[in-house]
């Protein structure tokens, strides 16, 4: 029989709430002995909702004060500090820390998730990833987009990112990097650059032929609050482009 965990009924109707060894909550209905993975109608969250512990469960649980629906995974965390307070993020880094012979797509997974974290669609900004096998372009390269007076909006070339997995050496994936700095579309030749190798990163500023390092080496999980504030200065310290 697959492991499953009783979460409590809804109050009020026929449903009753349990969750699989993933961590999947569905429901069911004791009247037609049906089963399904999506909140039963009326049992929807808002807003506006309370959330309380279950002190009654051997697992973490809060549940909906208004509808009596359970969850895993806190309703109202505090604001992070850092990417690790971000339960995807930490979940990929931790495997990462587990199976460190993990395949080179999985290690860019977490960055992927960092970038979006930081430099968010809602925002203006873009993080696009390069799926080939070609080292013709950056793995990761974030956009800004901008409006001119007159005229389309234009996205604009903010950091450049070269990723590697574990092992992978640092002196050749720096030049690598720096040959994409000089293939910057700014016309002013100026971007920001971030080499990733495994779980430890590096930021530079290339201005026009001239790469400065400006973090040193970071690592990912020990030094996640100041790869944080980098990139958050990154953010807030943009280059010319034109």
């Amino acid at each position: 029989m697959p492991t499953t965990y009783d979460l409590g009924p809804l109050p009020g109707g026929p449903w009753h709430q349990y969750a699989n060894a993933a961590g999947q909550a569905y429901y069911y209905n004791t009247t037609t002995q049906a089963t399904t993975y999506s909140i039963p109608s009326g049992f929807e969250d808002h807003a506006t909702d309370t959330w309380a512990r279950d002190s009654s469960k051997t697992w973490v649980q809060w549940n909906n004060q208004r509808t009596g629906r359970a969850t895993w995974m806190d309703p109202n965390p505090p604001p992070p500090q850092s990417y690790l307070d971000m339960p995807v993020i930490q979940a990929d880094i931790d495997m990462l820390t587990a199976v460190p012979e993990s395949r080179e797509n999985q290690f860019r997974k977490p960055v992927s998730a960092i970038l979006s974290w930081i430099f968010p669609v809602a925002e203006g900004y873009q993080v696009t990833q390069e799926v080939g096998t070609q080292n013709t372009v950056p793995d990761f390269t974030v956009f800004k987009v901008s409006r001119v007076a007159i005229g389309n909006a234009h996205n604009y070339e903010i950091m450049m990112v070269e990723s590697k997995k574990r092992d992978g050496a640092w002196g050749s994936t720096m030049d690598q990097a720096v040959n994409h700095f000089e293939e910057t579309s700014n016309e002013s030749k100026k971007v920001y650059g971030m080499v990733h190798i495994g779980l430890e990163v590096a930021f530079y500023r290339y201005d026009v032929g001239r790469v400065d390092d400006l973090s040193g080496r970071l690592h990912l999980v020990n030094h996640a609050i100041e790869v944080t504030n980098w990139l958050v200065w990154i953010k807030q310290n943009p280059l010319p482009v034109i």
